[in-house]
């Protein structure tokens, strides 16, 4: 497979036109709302990271030894980037545990526990596209050392990673730690109801984001995956983790418990596809410059070939229309999977009211921004 680079596409341009066929349709968010919604969140984020993470890795028996006081001074934009992957994580494991009717003394927990998941994805990407050394960094977090953070008969360390502390940057420091918290306060909520059904599934979740991460960030390396297989990888590496979401609190809950039966993992995998596709049409300049194969991309072109490259720009419109339509499809769906749960009482409706307007928020965030 090869790629192509565009030289030069205008973002500001590209994004507008986005917006305004995404309005043409009914998407509208009063931008005063947006402003304080996204205020409130970076609160939350803020907090998280200066007062529960500390307590948590604490309480994991994770030294800090002022990480995050040094990766702020080193790395203060993205500092800033990281209270709003926190905050993300924490809103949607929040909600998503309300969702499936979890026990509400637990909530707490899987919100933090989801805020790590997230920060710990997130970084996990930023280190292995945008580091030099970020290919590396496979061999210190390989598939045998996820395999023991996920198998309950092994203890975990941060002795056994094998990595120089004193060379490592600090992004890779920090990923560490938070996958370590991450591990360790899942061993401590699965302890609570022992669903070993529900381990598995978050176990096997884990496993396929690595795969999909380590799929899509090395193209020389991936020369005879399909664009379909492509395409497969990409939507494994976006959808999953809010279904991941819902296995961290579905962990909390007795296997045979009639918690969590409320169609969730399908309402999750619609907010995974619709968090896929305005991120992807947010990055689309960005991916075209790059050459990084998208969901629009891929649509468009199954992977520019330089034989057929003018027919291929040509498909790249329709394409972007495709995918603009297929966000509204999915927000469509999941408004009236949310209603259907709300006529049969199998939730609340502050909960319904708030997951909307959390994904909307944050579409418009990715859309505008």
């Amino acid at each position: 497979m090869r790629f192509i680079r565009y030289g030069y596409v205008n973002d500001a341009l590209t994004k507008t036109y986005i917006v305004q066929n995404i309005q043409s349709l009914g998407f509208h968010i009063h931008q005063q709302e947006y402003i304080n919604y996204m205020d409130e969140q970076s609160r939350l984020g803020l907090h998280l990271l200066n007062v529960e993470f500390p307590r948590i890795f604490e309480s994991c028996s994770i030294p800090l030894n002022d990480l995050f006081i040094d990766f702020a001074s080193e790395y203060p934009f993205l500092y800033e980037r990281l209270q709003g992957m926190a905050a993300f994580g924490y809103t949607q494991g929040r909600l998503i545990h309300e969702l499936q009717e979890g026990n509400d003394d637990l909530k707490e927990k899987v919100a933090q526990i989801s805020a790590i998941f997230n920060v710990g994805i997130s970084l996990f990407d930023l280190v292995v596209d945008e580091l030099s050394t970020g290919i590396g960094f496979y061999k210190i977090i390989n598939q045998e050392f996820l395999k023991d953070l996920m198998d309950l008969t092994k203890e975990i360390s941060l002795k056994n990673v094998n990595y120089d502390e004193n060379t490592a940057d600090i992004i890779e420091r920090l990923l560490i730690v938070f996958i370590f918290a991450f591990g360790m306060k899942c061993r401590h909520i699965y302890r609570l109801a022992r669903n070993k059904h529900a381990w598995n599934q978050l176990s096997n979740s884990i496993f396929r984001l690595y795969y999909a991460e380590k799929t899509t960030s090395a193209l020389e390396f991936n020369k005879i995956v399909s664009s379909d297989q492509w395409l497969d990888a990409l939507k494994c590496k976006s959808v999953l983790p809010s279904i991941t979401h819902s296995l961290i609190s579905e962990i909390t809950m007795a296997s045979d418990s009639k918690q969590g039966k409320n169609n969730v993992e399908d309402i999750c995998c619609t907010i995974g596809h619709i968090f896929w596709l305005a991120d992807d049409l947010s990055d689309t300049a960005k991916d075209l410059q790059a050459g990084i194969p998208s969901y629009i991309t891929t649509k468009a072109a199954k992977f520019y070939s330089l034989e057929n490259n003018f027919s291929n720009k040509l498909n790249l419109n329709e394409s972007l229309i495709e995918a603009i339509n297929d966000l509204c499809t999915f927000l469509s769906k999941l408004e009236n999977d949310m209603e259907s749960l709300l006529s049969s009482h199998a939730i609340q409706k502050s909960t319904h009211d708030e997951l909307l307007k959390f994904v909307k928020m944050y579409v418009n965030g990715w859309l505008i921004e």
